[in-house]
């Protein structure tokens, strides 16, 4: 157990998770052993091992994840019958697709298949189209967000953190749910932006009382899904046929929409906000090093036909520049933790964890492993994975998760993310609109995926000739 004074580590970790983490190792002795923490009374085993790490990925029953998802589900809204009836496998006398997995388990599944081979080429034919018509400079001036198109010592440029999160937000809640959730609240991906930047409140089981701002943006957006909801199927009609698969799964087990609106708040959460971040890094460091302006384009350039529609499977199978990019930002910006409940005693390694305990993985940490990545672990080098291709199935390499909770939508999120690069720089020399730092990463604040960054990017775009 890593020493503590009273009342635990809980108030260390809600400030600094990955300095508690790395304090830890330090005073271990930097030898990846676990140790443990105590969070508001419950004893979380620390995981840092690699080889360990890979054996939670792939361990049975033992450890489960539905205990967190349990209150996840529960923070996002939902009933606690809801909740049974979602995660709970049905017994044979009801009817589905398969009675042998619950509903929770049938949504990653089909995510999966929404997400890959035909599929998802499919559903990013219609993003990259998405991207193509929104991202125009006339649009991004007559853009209505206050905080979008702003002022930089007299001139016009754009608001980094806002553009991306907006662009993609919009993107994935068109492609997921039509044109409808847009009519009915204009300035949904907005909300969802401020939602995210407290969602870790959620996720860190921050007291209800102490979170009113937190509380009355879940409550709008479960509102306006609710109001999706009461429209026609017809009239919801949308790419990607997994929203309304998903919707028949919760009737079929007796969800109402209140219910099913929350379910879906969780699913518009999960497809819209870790993307942009990702852009946002993509963005920043390109931005900032306006050689790898220059290497994005020429590796871009075949992947547009003559009449500018884009072979995005081009981008991601022979553009080894832009995706060795992909990999190093997604290293040092993921920032995910793996939870498992562990159900029964379970071995690992040389340490015995105890049955109703919880262990945590800390993709940060994986990160910066010095032994896998190098001594300059806390360092971005471009061509860090293109030196070394085998680092991206490195045990230490985890942007994703694993195991059950292994992203089902990372394809996709690739994807989108290094077609709305190549779009950008194809259409546009990209500036810093005045002198600026490079963004610092969010430490401060838990970060459950991509984390943010603390500073906006002001960019100076000019249309190509």
């Amino acid at each position: 157990m890593l020493p503590y004074s009273f009342p635990g580590h809980a108030l260390a970790f809600l400030r600094n998770s990955e300095e508690v983490l790395a304090t830890g190792k330090k005073y271990f002795g930097c030898t990846n052993h676990p140790f443990a923490l105590n969070l508001g009374g419950s004893i979380f085993y620390a995981i840092f091992n690699p080889v360990d790490v890979a054996a939670v990925f792939n361990a049975g029953p033992k450890l489960s994840f539905d205990g967190f998802l349990h209150g996840i589900m529960a923070e996002f809204g939902s009933s606690q019958t809801a909740i049974q009836k979602v995660l709970n496998v049905p017994d044979e006398s009801q009817l589905g697709l398969s009675p042998r997995q619950s509903v929770s388990e049938l949504a990653h599944h089909f995510q999966v298949k929404q997400t890959s081979g035909s599929e998802l080429k499919l559903l990013i034919q219609h993003i990259v189209c998405f991207f193509q018509e929104n991202l125009l400079l006339e649009g991004l001036k007559n853009h209505t967000s206050p905080s979008f198109y702003v002022d930089c010592d007299g001139e016009k440029c754009v608001s980094l953190k806002y553009w991306t999160a907006e662009v993609f937000i919009h993107a994935g809640q068109n492609a997921y749910f039509g044109d409808e959730l847009l009519k009915i609240d204009p300035t949904l991906p907005q909300v969802l932006m401020r939602m995210d930047e407290l969602s870790w409140q959620i996720f860190y089981r921050y007291p209800w009382f102490l979170r009113p701002e937190l509380n009355r943006l879940t409550s709008r957006l479960r509102s306006t899904l609710h109001q999706y909801l009461k429209l026609p199927k017809h009239q919801r009609k949308s790419v990607a046929w997994f929203t309304q698969f998903l919707e028949s799964e919760y009737r079929r087990v007796g969800l109402d929409d209140e219910d099913i609106a929350a379910q879906m708040l969780f699913l518009y959460w999960g497809i819209n906000t870790n993307v942009s971040k990702v852009g946002y890094w993509m963005m920043a460091h390109i931005a900032f090093d306006p050689s790898l302006a220059e290497i994005v384009r020429e590796e871009t350039e075949p992947a547009f036909q003559e009449d500018e529609s884009l072979d995005v499977e081009y981008l991601a199978n022979a553009c080894p520049r832009l995706n060795c990019l992909w990999l190093e930002v997604l290293r040092l910006s993921a920032s995910s933790t793996t939870l498992r409940y562990i159900t029964e005693d379970q071995e690992l390694g040389n340490y015995l964890l105890r049955k109703g305990r919880a262990l945590m993985i800390s993709a940060r940490q994986l990160h910066h492993d010095e032994t896998a990545f190098g001594e300059d672990a806390h360092l971005f080098k471009p061509d860090r994975f293109l030196k070394s291709p085998k680092l991206q199935r490195s045990y230490c390499f985890r942007p994703f998760g694993g195991g059950k909770t292994l992203c089902p939508g990372r394809h996709l999120a690739k994807w989108m993310v290094l077609s709305f690069i190549a779009i950008v720089f194809r259409r546009y020399d990209v500036d810093l609109a005045k002198p600026q730092k490079f963004p610092r990463y969010q430490e401060n604040k838990p970060a459950i995926g991509i984390i943010s960054g603390c500073d906006d990017v002001f960019l100076r775009l000019k249309a190509r000739k």
